[in-house]
């Protein structure tokens, strides 16, 4: 095992999946702190970045795994992994130079319900709201207190997070 990967870390996906849990392997990390990963698709897109956990790895090393649970979809397509720490991100010949990288996912069934689109503005007690849709992720804008949504559709329900400037609740 090494350090450093010489070659971007990337995969493909063929279907459209929930990403719930990643982890980057970090064996000889010099007790660096867990730091963030983010992917980013071909088409420029960037998940995350996303603040990282650390658990104890082979050997008992600190913090050598790097783990997230991002709960987002990725579309079908190429991803790069992006490690805020490429210096003490693990690989072998192996991975042909490439960091060590696991991920876990629910690949997602595109149906009538799912792919209805809640693009649009509606008027609520909370101001106007404006939503924007991209496949499976949706966001929203709200004027009360500067308010933002964030989530996923699954079927015909959101799951996901509102904030509001003032409340500093999630």
């Amino acid at each position: 095992v090494q350090n450093g990967p010489t070659k971007p870390t990337v995969f493909t996906l063929a279907d459209s999946y929930l990403l719930t849990f990643m982890y980057n392997y970090h064996y000889f990390n010099n007790g660096v702190q867990p730091g963030t990963i983010a992917l980013r698709h071909s088409d420029g897109t960037v998940y995350g970045p996303w603040q990282a956990q650390g658990a104890v790895g082979q050997g008992n090393v600190p913090n050598a795994y790097w783990f997230v649970r991002p709960s987002v979809v990725l579309q079908p397509g190429n991803y790069t992994v992006i490690d805020s720490h490429p210096a003490t991100w693990s690989h072998n010949s192996g991975t042909q130079g490439a960091g060590f990288v696991r991920l876990w996912g629910i690949k997602q069934q595109v149906t009538a319900t799912t792919s209805q689109a809640t693009a649009g503005v509606w008027d609520t007690s909370e101001g106007v709201l404006t939503f924007t849709q991209s496949g499976y992720g949706v966001v929203g804008s709200y004027s009360q207190d500067n308010g933002k949504i964030d989530g996923v559709m699954n079927g015909v329900v959101l799951n996901g997070y509102w904030t509001e400037t003032s409340s500093g609740q999630r």
